[in-house]
């Protein structure tokens, strides 16, 4: 197998572990999904980059050093905690409903969260 297949191979089976509902590949190779996103396998960078999600996404306990991959549209809750950042760029842009960003290297304030992220819900720092 040639490595951009096995790339794509990996890719495809991270994010069939990682999608409860569907998703599909967009034209600028970023990913939609119709549903939630819990990511299990620790990393210190997204392997894809989300583009909206309409349910809930969740990137907790991973050792993510960056948000960089995030979607910029999350419909429901928005959860970074547990990991190791030190900024919240590359965070979403909308979050439909809570944003949790607790227990990461910088503690971070609501008024961090807001410079950033149109947070609908419930911010937890």
């Amino acid at each position: 197998m040639k490595y951009k297949e096995i790339k794509e191979e990996l890719i495809t089976q991270f994010l069939n572990n990682s999608v409860q509902g569907n998703w599909y590949w967009n034209e600028d190779e970023t990913v939609n999904v119709d549903g939630y996103v819990i990511i299990k396998n620790r990393c210190s960078e997204l392997p894809v980059k989300f583009n909206k999600v309409t349910g809930s996404f969740h990137c907790a306990d991973l050792n993510l050093k960056t948000l960089k991959g995030c979607p910029y549209y999350v419909g429901l809750d928005f959860s970074c905690r547990k990991n190791l950042l030190s900024s919240l760029e590359f965070s979403p842009k909308y979050v439909g409903r809570d944003f949790s960003c607790t227990n990461n290297l910088t503690i971070f304030s609501i008024d961090d969260v807001k410079k950033n992220v149109e947070v609908k819900g419930v911010i937890h720092t």
